[in-house]
């Protein structure tokens, strides 16, 4: 596996037991003949799976301090100033604000929280709105 996946060893290692612990609720579905091939299967796709999610959750800071050449000291604390506020917000618009900063499309976001696109376009609004609002009294 470590050959099909060009993952960190701890990726890799987290990936084998996710298997083995697939393979205890699947004991009954898999062919004792193939379980090797099936382990070796699914460690793979979680291993993949796995580093696809790192990709994408990139920790904003990492994010703000990249750019942090490009931009001047105050720019860079209004920043987190801001991320600070969004830990205020109430859980729903929070989700739903994070979701959107990772790149789901509001369509995306709908169907993973099962509710409309509307919807997401309101709790955008509102969370934004509260942002905004709470960052001009400080």
């Amino acid at each position: 596996m470590r050959h099909d996946v060009s993952a960190p060893e701890a990726v890799i290692e987290d990936a084998c037991q996710a298997a083995w612990c697939q393979l205890l609720v699947h004991a009954g579905g898999v062919n004792e003949a193939r379980t090797l091939a099936w382990l070796a299967t699914t460690a793979t796709r979680e291993a993949r799976r796995m580093t696809r999610r790192e990709m994408r959750e990139l920790p904003i800071e990492i994010a703000l301090d990249e750019r942090s050449v490009e931009q001047s000291p105050e720019v860079l604390a209004q920043h987190r100033q801001q991320l600070a506020l969004v830990s205020l917000l109430p859980e729903r618009q929070r989700r739903v604000l994070w979701m959107r900063m990772l790149g789901l499309s509001y369509d995306e976001i709908a169907c993973r929280l099962e509710c409309t696109p509307r919807t997401v376009e309101r709790q955008l609004l509102r969370a934004r709105d509260k942002v905004r609002r709470s960052g001009t009294r400080q």
